[in-house]
């Protein structure tokens, strides 16, 4: 009895581990990525478990150093948490397996952030939580598991 149930959570394990590559795989060839959610990082900032685990279109600010780097929106600065008053940030980590590194949009975000730390972006990724704080010094709460980079514009900095 014990046995059966062990082997069927370990054959809905790899079912659904089989039915997200399919669909990052799918996502690659640009059938599913059109019916990712379009969203903001406000949106995900104000409602983040109802997003958490699902494929979004994101538009929004990279900023980046040698420190870390993190998703932004100038039209809602995240408030400071009331339990460690530090800010919910989004790091963005790019998938290995599935981004393209090297690719044009990759050398051009490569290019505008050497210049000025920050660009404005448009990634396909999957919203992650993984529930507590991660990073340098723990800067950021939640993660975007970018899985393709469809643009990149410069970003202009007022000095």
């Amino acid at each position: 009895m014990i046995r059966r149930k062990v082997l069927r959570v370990k054959a809905n394990i790899l079912f659904s581990g089989l039915l997200l590559t399919l669909l990052i795989a799918t996502c690659m060839s640009g059938a599913v990525c059109a019916q990712a959610k379009q969203t903001t990082v406000c949106e995900l900032l104000a409602d983040p478990k109802s997003n958490v685990g699902k494929m979004v279109t994101l538009n929004a600010t990279l900023v980046a150093n040698e420190e870390f780097s993190a998703f932004t929106d100038e039209s809602c600065q995240p408030r400071p948490s009331e339990l460690d008053g530090k800010h919910p940030l989004i790091a963005p980590s790019f998938n290995k397996t599935h981004y393209r590194v090297g690719s044009s949009v990759d050398r051009k975000l490569s290019k505008v952030l050497k210049k000025e730390n920050q660009a404005r972006v448009t990634i396909v990724g999957v919203f992650i939580d993984p529930g507590h704080y991660f990073g340098h010094q723990l800067c950021c709460r939640y993660q975007l598991d970018v899985l393709d980079l469809l643009s990149v514009e410069q970003v202009k900095v007022v000095r």
